[in-house]
């Protein structure tokens, strides 16, 4: 009996171990991401900004697919990031690059590549699996219909789905307002508003959507 207590015991510590540390993976949810910027011609390339700590292993997925309601597509491409070994702070800055050549990251571990357009492109960001999602965290739009429909995804239009006049192929925060998203997490109203975007080829301040 006593031979079965000393082997019971380890495991049941391992499995509480192994439970909390999914837990902890697991925990993000909408509106703890958001996209800062965006290029749609080349290579292509976007950033996001934590607005809470990211937990190590956290695997976010980013699609371009069109979300019906229930589940995304397989006609579009879908690119996943792992953020790596260690927590990523709130406010922490993350971009990436050359997603439709060779990704790469500026923390973490990117696989997959994306091909986005710059007429009529949506990038999705999310969890759970790559064509269906659990959590959907932001999203960001150069068309409405791009979305396909935002039901089901608990996202909000103008706060964690940031809509962009059609044609835009790039966009970036300007830069007083990584602040103002730091301090106004469940209340900033993330239209195109606080951006500078570019359409046409001409810099103009956005005005929303």
């Amino acid at each position: 009996m006593k031979d079965f207590k000393f082997i019971i015991i380890p495991v049941i510590i391992l499995v509480y171990f192994l439970i909390s540390s999914q837990n902890s993976i697991s925990k993000i949810d909408t509106g703890d991401i958001v996209f800062t910027s965006f290029n749609f011609k080349g290579a292509d390339q976007f950033s996001i900004i934590t607005l809470s700590d990211i937990q190590p292993n956290t695997t976010i997925y980013f699609s371009d697919s069109e979300w019906n309601g229930n589940r995304f597509g397989i006609d579009e491409g879908c690119m996943t990031w792992n953020s790596g070994h260690r927590v990523i702070k709130s406010g922490t800055k993350i971009f990436f690059k050359n997603i439709s050549t060779f990704p790469v990251a500026t923390i973490g571990k990117v696989t997959s590549t994306l091909k986005l357009s710059t007429d009529n492109d949506a990038l999705f960001a999310y969890t759970g699996n790559p064509r269906l999602p659990t959590t959907f965290l932001a999203a960001i739009s150069n068309s409405k219909k791009s979305y396909g429909t935002l039901i089901n995804t608990g996202l909000i239009e103008g706060q964690s789905a940031i809509t962009f006049p059609k044609g835009t192929y790039k966009a970036y925060i300007k830069d007083e307002n990584f602040s103002f998203l730091a301090k106004n997490r469940t209340e900033a109203k993330l239209n195109s508003s606080i951006f500078i975007f570019f359409k046409d080829s001409i810099n103009a301040l956005a005005q929303g959507n």
